[in-house]
């Protein structure tokens, strides 16, 4: 048994943002439904980096979900996800604001089919306030939170972070934000106040730095960090992705795994964090191919195989 086994996740979504925070609780035992449209599938199995035709990152990115192929323009498909709404926890997604009321699948008819349901909204600007309508993107949100201000050389644009930062720390909150409703629905009990904080203030940074340049300036990484860590002074150097895979301590961590793809190749991914002691996350299958539990899921909530054929045959499933 894992953390989350028995929580029902329903996630529509694409690319990042929504995606990432499903995998998050898919990882912890969840079970997750995505769902994706027919033909083409979420924009994130073409990626990036392809592998025989797949990103490799909708392996990592989708992995432990079950993939649901639907028709959300028709009525059938719409209402095939009330059916799972029904059974479900938590459902996530990260359409523009007002695309699923127009869906017919607004808050109001989601809490109505299943009270005790937590709906996890992510988008560029939030739900309320006068942008709310406006498209986003993490490397807006990224300017728009300052972060992009902070990064780079003075007197050139802003340097990109590098890793989607935005849409990572939108899918982590997102995830507390689920994880904090779901708490409350089943226990009456949760979110506390927070009681630390750190008031110090650095006061002669300039004169520290270049202290610190000229004693590392005048001596190898090597010695600099044997002598650091000698004194117990918190000190590392800038990893590359090469210097990730090589390193013991990621090894020890399991915070690379060995990923076999359907073709048979391997290659390492990230491992699952945060590291649980009684009931640790788990990969149970990479992300699965467009419509692959179709059939299952469908039958779970009673439809016959003539049923399904008759859906697939109308273009409301695959």
């Amino acid at each position: 048994m894992t953390a989350l086994t028995g929580l029902r996740v329903i996630e529509i979504g694409t690319l990042i943002a929504a995606p990432f925070a499903a995998r998050l609780l898919a990882e912890f035992g969840a079970e997750v439904i995505k769902i994706e449209a027919l033909d083409k599938g979420d924009p994130l199995r073409k990626w990036r980096k392809l592998h025989e035709g797949t990103s490799l990152w909708w392996y990592l990115q989708s992995r432990n979900k079950k993939s649901l192929a639907l028709n959300l323009r028709s009525a059938e498909g719409v209402a095939l996800v009330k059916q799972l709404v029904e059974g479900a926890d938590v459902l996530i997604e990260n359409l523009r604001p007002g695309a699923l009321e127009k869906l017919g699948l607004g808050w109001d008819v989601l809490h109505a089919l299943n009270p005790k349901l937590t709906l996890v909204r992510i988008s560029g600007y939030g739900q309320t306030g006068p942008y709310r309508d406006r498209p986003g993107f993490g490397a807006i949100g990224e300017a728009m939170g300052g972060i992009r201000y902070t990064t780079g050389t003075p007197g050139v644009p802003p340097a990109r972070v590098g890793v989607s930062l935005g849409d990572s720390l939108a899918s982590m909150h997102a995830v507390i934000g689920a994880l904090m409703s779901v708490l409350r629905v089943k226990t009456g009990q949760g979110e506390r106040p927070d009681l630390a904080q750190n008031d110090g203030r650095a006061r002669h940074c300039e004169l520290i730095d270049e202290a610190i340049a000229a004693w590392t300036g005048s001596r190898g990484i090597d010695e600099v960090l044997e002598i650091l860590e000698g004194a117990e002074v918190p000190a590392g150097r800038i990893y590359s992705a090469a210097d990730i895979v090589a390193d013991p301590h990621y090894q020890a961590r399991e915070m690379l795994l060995d990923t076999t793809l359907p073709d048979g190749a391997t290659l390492k991914m990230p491992g699952i964090v945060p590291k649980l002691s009684a009931t640790p996350g788990q990969v149970n299958w990479q992300g699965p191919t467009l419509g692959e539990h179709t059939d299952g899921l469908l039958t779970e909530l009673g439809l016959s195989e003539a049923d399904i054929q008759r859906l697939r045959k109308g273009g409301v499933v695959q």
